[in-house]
């Protein structure tokens, strides 16, 4: 295992935002910047809750609305700020059940309990992040999605991309 690989699953999750970051290089061994990692656990927190059920394909394609929303004018410009993105009250406390993804303010503890997913959320979100702009987006620039089973208000006002796994996926007109 690499030592990129060997860092992404020991290093602790960090509770903070920062705007993302990118990795650096040395000569001898690449080096996770700590505002790449609190980025990646941001993902990794929205993958472990959104998408841990799904495939590879499906979690990558989660993955991807996620970083897909960076570059729309409509999110916040990091992954923790799209992941994390909500309505709050006047005293800047979030409106249980009112976040992009349901999962940040349900009311329910959002630290991950099953440690074999967690790692597996971390690698992928890391996969993510390093091959972004790089390799084939899986959802078509989808910036939206919903399971299967509900039909949302919004889904009229978005393009639909692509069906994966149990999700559908739409992009801006």
């Amino acid at each position: 295992m690499s030592i990129i690989k060997t860092l992404a699953f020991v290093l602790p999750i960090v509770a903070m935002s920062v705007p993302y970051a990118q990795l650096v290089a040395s000569e001898k061994e690449t080096v996770l910047d700590a505002g790449f990692i609190v980025q990646r656990d941001c993902l990794s927190l929205g993958l472990y809750h959104e998408a841990r059920s799904e495939s590879d394909l499906g979690q990558r394609a989660v993955g991807f609305v996620m970083m897909n929303r960076m570059k729309s004018s409509r999110y916040p410009k990091s992954v923790c700020g799209v992941v994390k993105q909500g309505k709050k009250t006047a005293n800047g406390n979030m409106i249980k059940n009112k976040c992009q993804f349901s999962f940040y303010c349900d009311g329910a503890s959002d630290k991950p309990k099953n440690r074999k997913e967690w790692l597996k959320a971390q690698a992928m979100a890391y996969d993510i992040m390093t091959t972004y702009g790089i390799v084939e987006d899986p959802t078509g620039g989808a910036v939206m999605y919903h399971a299967d089973y509900v039909s949302p208000y919004w889904k009229h006002a978005y393009t639909r991309t692509s069906r994966i796994d149990s999700h559908i996926f739409y992009k801006e007109k």
